[in-house]
């Protein structure tokens, strides 16, 4: 099993990948779920980091409906990522319909590559979530970031573990306030990436001491 932590303030980005987690996701501002970070956080980024790192690209907190003024935001900001040497970017962009705006998401894509795509989760306000899964695997999205439209991993995990099949090629990043108690079901049940993002209370900063306790906890029954 591979862990993704989100980090969202960049000394955490630096310090956790110390710990033994696979890759880093870098945001802003955790009160509005995630948002592009800072531009300078790319160079310190670049120099800093030698584990793989996705940066989100997200403009604005609120919908992911987007003015194509933002789409063009949003295609600088990845031109920025690749400049830097971004292992991937995540994105999720919407239309009024609670569906995927495909049309927006192959710019996205288009100007990505070779960066590694994770739709984000956006995909859980999405209607026809099977049909939807097979389409982003067919444009070359990698990762796809859910929490099985719940708030807590305990209340999706069965739910997430049925999508499990209709992935491929897609590889499904379980979320949703994922701690070190839950590694292990989520092995149990099939899934080779969990994402998390273990803040201290009240704060934009890791809890370090749980990033440690889940890496263990994935290495537990491993050897």
């Amino acid at each position: 099993m591979n862990l993704e932590i989100c980090c969202y303030d960049i000394a955490d980005a630096i310090a956790v990948q110390q710990l033994g987690v696979q890759r880093i996701e870098l945001c802003a501002s955790a009160q509005e779920g995630g948002i592009t970070p800072p531009q300078p956080w790319l160079a310190i980024a670049a120099e800093k980091l030698t584990i793989p790192w996705h940066f989100m690209v997200r403009p604005r907190g609120g919908n992911f409906c987007y003015t194509p003024t933002e789409i063009q935001a949003m295609l600088q900001t990845i031109h920025h990522c690749k400049q830097a040497g971004a292992s991937g970017i995540v994105v999720g962009v919407l239309n009024r319909g609670h569906g995927i705006h495909w049309q927006q998401l192959s710019q996205l894509i288009t100007a990505a590559g070779p960066m590694a795509i994770t739709f984000h989760k956006a995909i859980d306000v999405v209607v026809r979530k099977p049909a939807t899964l097979q389409k982003l695997g067919a444009m070359g999205v990698q990762y796809v970031l859910t929490t099985g439209g719940k708030t807590h991993i305990q209340q999706s995990v069965h739910h997430l573990q049925r999508w499990l099949p209709l992935t491929q090629p897609l590889q499904l990043i379980a979320c949703g306030s994922v701690r070190s108690q839950h590694i292990s079901q989520l092995k149990n049940c099939g899934f080779q990436w969990v994402h998390a993002a273990p803040l201290l209370q009240g704060t934009n900063r890791l809890d370090l001491q749980e990033v440690e306790k889940m890496v263990t906890a994935i290495h537990q029954g491993s050897r």
